[in-house]
Order: structure tokens, then C-alpha cells, then sequence
């Protein structure tokens, strides 16, 4: 703390990094040490322009952000405050958390916000939403299977195509046509 409160150099959020570094590996399963200091430092540095796209300051709030029940929220206001904006990994991390509550349609115009503003690296942003896609693509083609074996043994039976409803994808496959 003291060290925070003396620093004189041109990069005041190096003694806010190695108290949270310290915080972090002295009290590595507690989160009631490191939280605070998140958000005090994430504080510190909001209207700091030297910060706003700052690697360093952007994992602080990631940081922050992991230790919340709903950190979407997080997103949305470095979003609205242009925190992060240039960096992929602030779009990739809050894709990931849209992903993880099968907000799919969202995560995705996450992705291409980032690639639409130029965020850098772009190269690795592009990889992470072709991630995305291929993962979504095996997503859908896995639920369609799902829907169309349960339609397809739900409607047969009863409307006189019974004989069509013991043709499976197991069955389909192996046939020698």
C-alpha cells in the first residue's frame, strides 16, 4: 500500500501490478484479498487515458471480471467505455463468456465488432472466430441430428410410415446402395 501511495515514476500502475501479484501468490485460493484490489486499481486507472488500451490494466479487469456471477456486465461498461477496445483478447474473453451462456448470435457479433474496429492482433482475433464458427457449426449439425431423430421417431409412428421410423442414421449408413 505504501508503495502505491509513494510511487513517483511515469508508470503509476506498476506498484498496483506487483501488490496484486503478491496479493495473488500469497493468497492464491482466496479471492478475498486479490477482489478489493482489482477493483480499486480498475478504479484508479478508468478516466487514464495512458491505460485505456493498456494490456496490463485490461487483464486487472478481466481479473476483476472472472470473480463476478455475471461478469457480462463488466463487458458491456468497458465496452461502453471504450476500455480495451483495440486489444482481440478483450473480444475474445467477453465472446467466450457469451459462448458459455449460449448467447451464440452475441458472441459472435462480439467477434466481428473487434475485427470491424481493427483490434490487434487481428490475426489471432480472425483465428478465435474461426474457432467460434466451426464450433457452432458442429453445434447446430448436432442439434439438428437430435431434433430430427426425436421428430422423426415421434411423427412416424401412428401415420403409416412406422417402416420409415426403424430407418436410423445407423441403419442408413450401412445400407449397401
Amino acid at each position: 500500500e505504501s508503495s502505491i501511495a509513494s510511487y513517483d515514476g511515469d508508470n503509476p500502475i506498476k506498484p498496483w501490478l506487483r501488490y496484486i501479484k503478491w496479493a495473488e501468490t500469497e493468497f492464491p485460493s482466496s479471492t478475498a484479498v486479490a477482489m478489493p484490489l482489482y477493483e480499486r486499481c480498475t478504479r484508479a486507472f478508468f478516466k487514464n487515458e495512458q491505460y485505456r488500451n493498456s494490456v496490463k490494466y485490461l487483464t486487472v479487469w478481466l481479473k476483476y471480471a472472472d470473480e463476478l456471477d455475471d461478469s457480462s456486465e463488466v463487458f458491456r461498461f468497458l465496452y461502453a467505455n471504450k476500455i480495451g477496445e483495440e486489444r482481440s483478447f478483450f473480444y475474445i474473453a467477453w465472446a467466450l463468456v457469451e459462448e458459455e451462456k449460449k448467447r451464440y448470435a452475441l458472441a459472435d457479433k462480439i467477434y466481428c465488432r473487434g475485427l470491424a474496429l481493427g483490434a490487434k492482433p487481428e490475426n489471432v482475433l480472425e483465428t478465435r472466430h474461426t474457432q467460434f464458427k466451426r464450433r457452432m457449426s458442429r453445434h447446430w449439425l448436432k442439434q439438428a441430428d437430435e431434433d430430427i431423430g426425436a421428430g422423426a421417431i415421434n411423427s412416424d409412428v401412428g401415420n403409416g410410415r412406422e417402416a420409415f421410423s426403424m430407418l436410423n442414421h445407423t441403419n442408413a449408413s450401412s445400407s449397401n446402395r
